[in-house]
């Protein structure tokens, strides 16, 4: 399933054949409802709109509880619209899991879509709980997945978060991450401080070191690139040379002035 722009001309999922047997469920917010949607003219100007028409017929799947493909269909037409639709994003998920779907190839559709919503953290957090199911054996390209997205924009919060939990999730040993068995499947999982654990892939982390590096050789005053260099150092593996690890970055300070100047 590819991510595409609505071409040739969108079918609203009232005349789709194979949605016939539903009943779409319309959205209901009272006559005066505290935070109402304002859709774009986009989707305001038809009738059903664009987002009315998908999300009434998310909304029956949804109380039907249905996982089939064509809930995979309707969510990303929703996600096309709005990838800011954390509902969606998390029964996309479940729906994913419950037809045992595969992953790799929904890492794919978000590699393409993520690009023009990198400000979307439901998106990040959907990434994050597919390389939860995905493991370690995809976490290594993620890191260069990352890369590519800072590229596009250096000081993205979402992307720097998405880099640090990578490294703390994927290269440090169990248990760096915790969930309360309470909190459900689709809990955001918890990172443990680093100085709890030992024995953490440190290739990874000095490689991520020289990233860092590279980062600062772009723009030293990324103040983004600045703070992952110090998780990096002082909370990562070499947290344990701490006393030499400052000493290096004080003496390394100067070249960043004459960086500078130059």
């Amino acid at each position: 399933m590819e991510f595409l722009n609505p071409e040739p001309p969108y079918v609203l999922f009232r005349d789709r054949p194979e949605w016939s047997d539903v009943t779409p469920i319309a959205q209901d917010d009272g006559p005066t409802p505290l935070a109402p949607i304002l859709y774009s003219d986009k989707w305001a100007s038809h009738q059903p709109s664009f987002a009315t028409d998908a999300t009434s017929y998310f909304r029956a799947v949804y109380v039907a509880k249905e996982y089939s493909p064509r809930v995979l269909d309707l969510t990303l037409e929703i996600i096309k619209q709005n990838a800011s639709h954390y509902t969606v994003w998390q029964y996309r998920h479940r729906t994913l899991l419950a037809l045992n779907s595969p992953l790799t190839q929904e890492l794919h559709l978000l590699s393409k879509l993520l690009p023009t919503h990198l400000k979307s953290y439901q998106a990040w957090n959907h990434r994050r709980l597919l390389l939860l199911q995905l493991g370690k054996k995809s976490a290594r390209g993620e890191l260069a997945f990352a890369e590519i997205a800072l590229a596009k924009d250096a000081k993205n919060y979402h992307t720097w978060v998405y880099r640090e939990w990578l490294l703390c999730n994927f290269f440090a040993p169990a248990p760096a991450i915790t969930t309360s068995p309470a909190a459900g499947e689709d809990a955001e999982p918890a990172i443990e401080d680093l100085d709890e654990v030992a024995g953490a892939d440190e290739d990874v982390w000095r490689e991520e070191v020289v990233f860092t590096d590279r980062m600062l050789e772009d723009d030293v005053r990324n103040n983004s690139v600045w703070h992952h260099r110090f998780f990096v150092l002082f909370e990562g593996p070499c947290a344990k040379q701490s006393h030499d690890v400052a000493q290096s970055e004080i003496e390394c300070v100067p070249h960043c002035f004459l960086h500078l100047a130059s």
